[in-house]
């Protein structure tokens, strides 16, 4: 289960663009969490503890941290900075 956040820069171009084409100094971060069932309903699922952490700065670096506490993991992943910055906002009522 991961949830994609942005800084003012991001959502705003965003809601506004779909070409994926950040202004350099956005920011974006997914967080990953692990799944356990809902005690309160039947068949759903919510969030557990946090899996990992991903940081993309658009026309800069690319971070992953993982593990409880969380560290950070070495390398860079530059396939999927460019998937991070892909992701469409969701449409909101």
């Amino acid at each position: 289960m991961t949830t994609l956040y942005g800084d003012d820069m991001a959502v705003n171009y965003a809601r506004s663009h779909a070409d994926g084409a950040y202004p350099a100094g956005a920011k974006l971060g997914a967080v990953t969490w692990k799944q356990q069932e809902d005690a309160r309903w039947f068949g759903g699922r919510i969030p557990a503890q946090v899996a990992s952490v991903e940081i993309v700065v658009a026309g800069g670096p690319y971070e992953r941290y993982e593990g409880s506490p969380l560290a950070a993991v070495p390398g860079s992943d530059a396939e999927r900075a460019q998937f991070l910055l892909q992701q469409r906002a969701a449409v909101m009522p």
